[in-house]
């Protein structure tokens, strides 16, 4: 409910309230029949003619009945209750607004701050000039009620005024009212309860209305609960809250709001201007078929111009002239040279660990690389941490060389370490090394077995032509060989299964000769290994043929082991049946007695030496597929790797900084004379042919795997290293094969040095601290 407070003082009238009502259903009014409770008719006395203001109020209405709670319906527009009209300017009109202590249908003895709206303010002071608000609305405060949820009006703020403003007001216009109320509640409890309340202005006698209203809300005092109740509510009013107009004090930094548009109007004009703009000078083209054309070529965008329109001759010439230009030109400009040198570790593909990454891992500090020759390349590798025998964590590095295909390798690439890693987890702690050996072993041979039955399977299930045997089919079609190694770190022992021509050799420092030896850890299983042809020649005692002496291949394969390839390993009908059926390949000449082919790998195990950085030298392994080993021997891998190591010292932990490199870097010469150390004969039909040896090493990478790399493709004669990266697919192909190279160091990296260089890598990351 609303109420216009105005404060209490000792006098015995009151003037009449507004005109406003309690709320009331519509009802159909006419100039006949006014409003029952409308101004019109009324017989109570007008106490003002003219003026109206809140001293001087206009007629009030009653109330319908005490349930009525929140807005009267006179017969002008509906207003908040008890509140001033407003068609009219008040400036001295203070509002205290009371929500409603219950919900309850019985009338309820209503609060005090009821009544003190039949009494005329009086002494009222004007606002200074620095304090007034130029609003026509009147200054509000809310306060809540203790117990009683709102009802009607939304709830609103309190405005808090300084406590030292508030007491001296307090003693001035709040203090006597109360005194002038608890005269009044005693002379009530003394029977005098009967006898009109006084107010301060003795001239103005109550209207009608208002006594009547009076009379309805106002309930009797019957018994001490009665009077308990009273007593709570003083206790739900604040006086100190219900203040003046002029116990506000503003503070001195107080600035009238002013109503802004938030309608970003310049932003939009400056959007609109650079989209007028936009439009005028940027030439939007619509996709046709041109673009169509263009994407046909998406990968080879740059090399390719399929599209010939020239409106006249004079375009014509000028398109000959200036656009058809020589690819080898760049080429001979020794700047291009130093260019695809110093990017080669990102085209060879190069990768790393650090010591921190190794600490985290768990693993050796392990280089990398994967030198594309094919397109797509056939090589792939993987490495890890997985569980061993006892379910203790072992080291994995596995390197699978494809051929006829990159199906094989991928395959392997997915589940050989898995399954390797599954079946030594299954043996206990203490397994002794052959039984480890013949459990890697099975494991090599499960896995061909399954993908090659996997294939069969899919074959002689699926119609012809079918998208999921060809799929099954894929990885039997094409071969890859493979090259394990297992490291178990607690007992610093190194196994490693290979199966095929990639080959591991281990780096071990001598200290008679000051320098690191090469201990081969695999052997080439090709035609030029003694103990395969002897194996091949025992399983196929009738075919002495099957391998070719010259070039040391079986049946036309490099290698005398193999994952897939199923021409090797299924006889001719089935193959010719797969080939008309599924687009495989023919039949290979003298498949007589298959398979020829075995995935079972050759194991060794090594004990490795291992220190930590700085207090002694530790092994490293080199694992590569051929394309590194028909290069460079393993020796030679060995002491490039050693001379990576010492340029590493040299430079304080970075090759780049190696005293030796920065007093000759790397030259690249114009000449078109042959570099030392290549031999061609073309007269013979003898083709170019190099190997890398240390004379023409180059040591210029901080990736030791890109180090070997570069030195395989030429080293120092960067003539030859350019024209292996300048030639295209498939030629390439001829030159270099795919070369995937792992390069792992068994230093013992010191957890104090591992968090030390953590520590040193988060300092220097984006934050400052």
């Amino acid at each position: 409910m609303a109420t216009l407070a105005v404060p209490t003082t000792l006098s015995v009238s009151r003037r009449p309230l507004s005109t406003h009502g309690m709320p009331k259903p519509p009802r159909v009014t006419s100039p006949d029949r006014p409003h029952r409770f409308s101004g019109q008719g009324s017989s109570v006395q007008e106490t003002t003619a003219g003026y109206m203001s809140p001293k001087t109020p206009g007629l009030m209405s009653p109330p319908m009945s005490a349930r009525s709670i929140g807005t009267f319906i006179d017969s002008e527009p509906s207003t908040p209750a008890y509140s001033p009209r407003m068609d009219h300017d008040w400036d001295n009109s203070p509002l205290v607004l009371i929500r409603p202590m219950s919900t309850c249908s019985e009338p309820g003895s209503p609060s005090e701050p009821v009544w003190e709206m039949m009494k005329p303010f009086e002494n009222t002071q004007h606002a200074p000039l620095h304090l007034r608000i130029d609003r026509k609305e009147s200054i509000m405060f809310t306060r809540e009620m203790a117990h009683a949820p709102r009802i009607a009006s939304p709830p609103t703020k309190k405005l808090r005024i300084p406590s030292e403003r508030k007491a001296s007001l307090q003693q001035e216009i709040i203090a006597p009212a109360r005194k002038m109320e608890h005269a009044y509640k005693e002379e009530k409890d003394q029977g005098t309860a009967g006898v009109e309340r006084p107010t301060a202005n003795t001239g103005a006698p109550l209207g009608k209305l208002a006594l009547k209203m009076k009379s309805m809300l106002r309930r009797k005092s019957t018994g001490d609960k009665k009077k308990e109740k009273k007593e709570k509510e003083k206790d739900y009013y604040d006086p100190v809250e219900d203040v003046h107009w002029t116990e506000i004090f503003l503070p001195p930094r107080f600035s009238t709001s002013t109503l802004q548009s938030r309608f970003p109007t310049k932003t939009v004009l400056f959007l609109l201007m650079l989209g007028g703009a936009a439009y005028y000078f940027v030439d939007v083209e619509e996709e046709d078929w041109t673009n169509e054309v263009q994407y046909s070529y998406q990968d080879d965008r740059s090399h390719s111009t399929p599209l010939h329109f020239n409106g006249n001759k004079e375009e014509l010439n000028h398109y000959l002239q200036y656009h058809i230009i020589d690819p080898s030109a760049a080429l001979k400009d020794p700047g291009v040279a130093k260019f695809l040198s110093d990017e080669f570790e990102k085209l060879a593909f190069g990768w790393m660990m650090t010591q921190e990454d190794a600490q985290r891992d768990n693993m050796p500090v392990t280089h990398g690389c994967r030198f594309r020759s094919n397109s797509p390349c056939e090589d792939f590798f993987s490495l890890g941490t997985s569980p061993g025998p006892g379910a203790n964590p072992w080291n994995y590095w596995s390197i699978f060389d494809g051929h006829a295909g990159r199906q094989c390798a991928n395959q392997l690439q997915w589940t050989l370490i898995p399954y390797v890693s599954a079946a030594l987890s299954d043996l206990a702690a203490f397994t002794s090394s052959p039984e480890v050996e013949n459990t890697i072993k099975n494991t090599f041979l499960r896995v061909d077995k399954a993908l090659m039955d996997s294939a069969r399977t899919a074959a002689n299930w699926f119609p012809a032509g079918n998208a999921a045997a060809v799929t099954a089919l894929a990885p039997a079609f094409s071969g890859s060989c493979a090259l394990l190694a297992a490291f178990d770190p607690e007992r610093d022992t190194l196994r490693v299964a290979c199966t095929g021509d990639s080959r591991a050799v281990l780096g071990r420092w001598d200290p008679a000769t000051n320098s690191y030896t090469s201990i081969p850890l695999s052997i080439d299983q090709t035609g030029f290994n003694e103990k395969e042809v002897a194996r091949l020649t025992k399983e196929h005692p009738d075919e002495p043929s099957m391998i070719d002496p010259k070039s040391g291949r079986l049946l036309g394969l490099a290698v005398t082991r193999a994952f897939g390839d199923h021409r090797w390993k299924w006889d001719n009908d089935f193959i010719t049946a797969m080939q008309c059926k599924f687009w495989g390949t023919a039949p290979r000449p003298n498949n007589k007695t298959p398979p020829y082919l075995t995935a079972e790998p050759e194991v060794t195990e090594t004990e490795v030496i291992r220190e930590k950085i700085g207090a002694g030298k530790s092994d490293f392994m080199i694992m590569a597929s051929d394309g590194l080993w028909d290069r460079i021997s393993s020796e030679h891998a060995v002491e490039c790797v050693e001379r990576w190591l010492e340029a590493k010292q040299r430079g304080g932990g970075s090759v780049t900084n190696d005293p030796r490199l920065k007093s000759h870097p790397p030259f690249f010469p114009s000449t078109f004379a042959l570099e030392d150390g290549i031999e061609v004969d073309a007269e013979n039909g003898k083709e170019i042919d190099w190997k890398a040896t240390p004379e023409f090493f180059a040591i210029e990478d901080e990736n030791a795997a890109v180090c070997l790399a570069r030195n395989a493709l030429g080293g120092t004669r960067r003539g030859l290293f350019t024209g292996i990266l300048s030639i295209s697919e498939p030629l390439c192909r001829y030159a270099v094969d795919d070369t995937t190279i792992m390069v792992v160091f068994f230093d013992k990296v010191d957890e104090q040095q591992g968090a030390k260089t953590t520590e040193e890598k988060k300092k220097s990351w984006w934050k400052p601290w």
